[in-house]
């Protein structure tokens, strides 16, 4: 869809529109830590209002609030990118989606590498990771209930079920794609997984996590992750390679049968995924030896992961 046919695209140019937007919207919003509510449920003048309330104003263009303008920088910088998510959740809505955020993710990626990067913290990667679960959790339940897998199961458990595996896809292919692109604040880095761990392991059902291969894998991965950071306070090059083998491999590729077959070890295998320019990959690899055994013992973790994947494609998932 065209978006200059969007009946919210605005009549006078993007740059002006945004400026006035800014100045009447955002200069005015007061300020406050991230665990409150974000801004698309505070008014110009500091009053709270509903989300339909919010979405009955004009909504801004994306481009446009992701510029660069003296408005924004003059309030706080984090404030016209939860209203640029907001615009992208209220087109979804108006155009009547009943296709998940998840398989949309190529929408909000330019946004988040949009967002400054300095400002961001655990909580914000965390309260954003819950703002898509809560927006996909409709029309995933409803795409669920055509599995025949999984449609026996009662609404509860299927809610479960989709906390369970948006989270972790979120934050894998999502807020982690980020943290590559951090200073390399060690500490901070180690700080923001942690935290993002500890909410996988209070927002996750166990029972979930057993159930399911390829979940439990995540659930390993990001385990092994957090220890070794504390143990041996990587680098950010490195904690960018361990986040890259632990989920893009499995969020994007879903090549561990080629493992299986190849017999190959963890440091062919990361250099197979173009490794290869890494200056400290083998440094990596030898800080990372205490996972060699789930990722290379394939002939177990494999045959299980596969089996999981090839039921979801089966049933076009």
């Amino acid at each position: 869809m065209d978006k200059r046919c969007h009946p919210c695209w605005p009549s006078v140019e993007p740059s002006e529109w945004c400026l006035s937007f800014a100045d009447e919207r955002l200069k005015k919003s007061i300020k406050r830590p991230l665990s409150k509510p974000p801004p698309s449920q505070i008014s110009s003048n500091g009053d709270e209002f509903s989300l339909e309330e919010f979405f009955d104003l004009p909504s801004p263009p994306v481009e446009a609030l992701l510029e660069q303008s003296e408005a924004a920088q003059r309030v706080n910088i984090l404030e016209p990118a939860w209203i640029c998510f907001n615009e992208l959740v209220n087109q979804r809505r108006m155009l009547q989606s009943t296709m998940p955020l998840i398989h949309n993710i190529p929408v909000f990626r330019p946004w988040l590498k949009a967002l400054p990067l300095h400002e961001i913290s655990a909580e914000f990667l965390v309260k954003f990771t819950r703002e898509l679960i809560e927006v996909d959790r409709e029309p995933s339940l409803k795409l669920m209930q055509n599995f025949p897998m999984i449609k026996h199961l009662d609404q509860c458990y299927l809610t479960k079920i989709h906390n369970t595996f948006m989270f972790l896809f979120y934050v894998a292919d999502l807020s982690f794609r980020t943290v590559q692109l951090f200073p390399a604040d060690t500490s901070g880095m180690i700080a923001i997984a942690d935290q993002i761990y500890f909410n996988l392991g209070t927002h996750c059902d166990s029972l979930i996590l057993q159930q399911y291969p390829l979940v439990q894998f995540y659930h390993q991965i990001f385990q092994q992750v957090i220890e070794s950071m504390r143990n041996l306070r990587i680098s950010s090059e490195e904690f960018t390679s361990l986040l890259m083998l632990g989920t893009s491999t499995i969020a994007e590729n879903y090549d561990f049968h080629k493992m299986a077959k190849s017999r190959k070890s963890l440091k062919d295998f990361l250099y197979d995924l173009n490794f290869k320019k890494e200056s400290r990959i083998d440094l990596v690899v030898e800080r990372i030896r205490s996972i060699e055994t789930l990722a290379c013992n394939v002939e177990v973790c494999s045959r299980n992961l596969q089996n999981c994947l090839n039921s979801m494609n089966n049933y076009g998932c």
